[in-house]
């Protein structure tokens, strides 16, 4: 589960519009190799970032996470 607190955005145009705070989820699969070195790929459900207002505001992401373990 991932909860976006958004901090001061706002959509801007014809009007404005605050993001709004929304509960979405997340799935992702990743590999570490010899215990140094991971790689995951995470893609997140799709939000509505409008989501009060009478306009539609989709947005949908995913994420190529890359790691190294130092210690």
């Amino acid at each position: 589960m991932v909860f976006d607190i958004p901090l001061n955005s706002k959509v801007t145009g014809e009007n404005n519009y605050d993001i709004s705070t929304v509960l979405n989820y997340s799935l992702g699969i990743g590999y570490k190799y010899k215990d140094k070195i991971s790689l995951e790929i995470r893609t997140f459900t799709n939000r509505d970032l409008l989501g009060y207002s009478a306009r539609v505001g989709d947005f949908q992401s995913s994420s190529l996470i890359l790691g190294y373990t130092i210690f």
